[in-house]
């Protein structure tokens, strides 16, 4: 698919993508696993929870390895939690329910790109189950600030 507004970069990045990843849910997981001959690289909030890493780690993944980027359960565990914090506490659950991927070039703290949207090939992936529960759990706990609705 071509695209008049593609640059140069992103035409170059788009060609070492070769096979990219494959994203897999197996019992309540998900998986990325990098297909490509280039790494991937992904900011996950629930497996930064997991590893006890700062929230906006971003990890490479290398050809041929994968990651858990999302569990059902540990989100799940941390839902219950957050519920006896209070409305407020579980709002801000719903960036636990959106990961984001580049390819061949990786960004944060390590790199020279800051974020995300600085990379030229990227992808945001949203979560629906989890933010369907999440929205859930807000409707039965009550009214939400003003402009934050999860749907």
């Amino acid at each position: 698919m071509s695209n008049v507004h593609r640059d140069a970069t992103t035409t170059q990045t788009r060609q070492h993508i070769g096979r990219g990843v494959r994203l897999y849910y197996v019992g309540g997981e998900v998986f990325a696993e990098c297909l490509s001959e280039n790494s991937v690289f992904v900011q996950s909030p629930n497996c930064n929870v997991r590893y006890g890493w700062h929230p906006a780690t971003v990890c490479k993944i290398p050809p041929g390895c994968h990651l858990k980027i999302f569990n059902n359960q540990e989100f799940a565990a941390l839902l219950a939690r957050k519920v006896n914090e209070g409305i407020k506490e579980v709002y801000k659950l719903t960036h636990m329910c959106t990961i984001r991927l580049s390819f061949v070039k990786g960004w944060g703290a390590e790199y020279r790109r800051q974020t995300v949207t600085s990379t030229p090939c990227w992808v945001e992936i949203h979560l629906v189950g989890a933010l369907k529960w999440l929205d859930t759990v807000l409707t039965e706990m009550g009214s939400l600030p003003p402009g934050s609705s999860t749907t």
